[in-house]
């Protein structure tokens, strides 16, 4: 008998809305999947990088969280 395994690498976010007068009820989940543990560790630098850029950019304190409701469209893209 032949086993094979992989290790999968899961990450998701509960999002939020993407806009503030969201009557919907609605939000959003998002989620990425990693084959191996090197590109997970990517992403998250490259995430970690993007934060910091974007709460710079707008004046955010850096203990604070981003949320895609108040932020324009080109900073939701890059996250």
């Amino acid at each position: 008998m032949v086993t094979i395994s992989q290790k999968v690498y899961f990450f998701f976010d509960d999002s939020g809305t993407f806009h503030r007068k969201e009557e919907s009820g609605f939000f959003v989940y998002a989620g990425f999947v990693f084959s191996n543990y090197e590109e997970l560790e990517t992403a998250k630098r490259k995430y970690i990088n993007a934060n910091k850029k974007i709460k710079s950019a707008i004046g955010c304190a850096k203990d604070k969280e981003l949320k895609a409701c108040y932020l324009k469209a080109a900073h939701k893209r890059a996250l």
